[in-house]
């Protein structure tokens, strides 16, 4: 984890055709593939946050260089790591985000 997750502050988790959401929390994790941009002009920007109260919440932009195209940005509230691992799915971005995070999503088998 880095230092973001130590200071708490106010962010705000854009959503299209829905409410962006408010809350005050840290930043647990956040990656991107940018570097697709150069290739395809394309990327995506993942992050997860947890709210003071102990929320999780999920964010994804599907961000563009291309003309005609817009950013299209999603996010959830998620009260458990089985929900969020619903919201993000378990692909390799995915799984960086939560090993950023410090998310342990291994499912042990007795």
């Amino acid at each position: 984890m880095t230092d973001n997750n130590v200071v708490p502050a106010q962010f705000v988790a854009l959503r299209d055709n829905d409410a962006d959401i408010v809350f005050n929390g840290c930043l647990l994790g956040a990656i991107d593939n940018e570097d697709q941009a150069d290739v395809t002009g394309r990327w995506i920007e993942l992050s997860l946050h947890r709210t003071d109260g102990g929320k999780f919440i999920c964010e994804r932009a599907r961000r563009t260089l291309k003309p005609g195209e817009r950013d299209v940005y999603e996010a959830a509230v998620c009260d458990t790591t089985v929900e969020v691992t619903a919201f993000f799915g378990f692909g390799r971005m995915s799984k960086r985000l939560f090993n950023s995070a410090g998310l342990d999503t291994t499912v042990y088998i007795p």
